[in-house]
């Protein structure tokens, strides 16, 4: 049985994991009950797929894996290598290269089908 401090303890993870992008899910790889999966929100992280599991594991490790990604962006940013405005920037410049992309293959398909029926 879990407590309130455990509920917090998850809720907290749940929000640290959404300011990074991510959101718990069910894992689908490992079948052990206690593993949980951070997968993409619909809005961030553009060069994975929706529901690409990022990271899989109990809630002892995810927390550590939060906790690093934190570290190595605080790093970075101690650094002056990323900050969250590159960081968003890139993420909307790569957005907009996977949106064209699919634009380019949906016009070709119907280009193609168009083709087709000329022929």
């Amino acid at each position: 049985m879990i407590g309130m401090k455990t509920i917090r303890r998850v809720e907290r993870l749940q929000q640290q994991a959404r300011d990074m992008g991510l959101e718990f899910a069910d894992c689908n790889h490992h079948f052990d009950h206690d593993y949980i999966a951070l997968i993409p929100l619909d809005t961030c992280l553009p060069v994975y797929r929706r529901g690409a599991e990022i990271y899989v594991g109990t809630l002892d490790e995810i927390e550590q894996w939060l906790r690093g990604v934190v570290w190595a962006r605080d790093y970075d940013k101690m650094l002056r290598i990323s900050d969250d405005k590159k960081r968003a920037e890139g993420e909307k410049r790569e957005g907009a290269r996977i949106a064209a992309m699919l634009l380019k293959q949906e016009q070709d398909k119907a280009w193609k089908i168009l083709q087709e029926k000329i022929t």
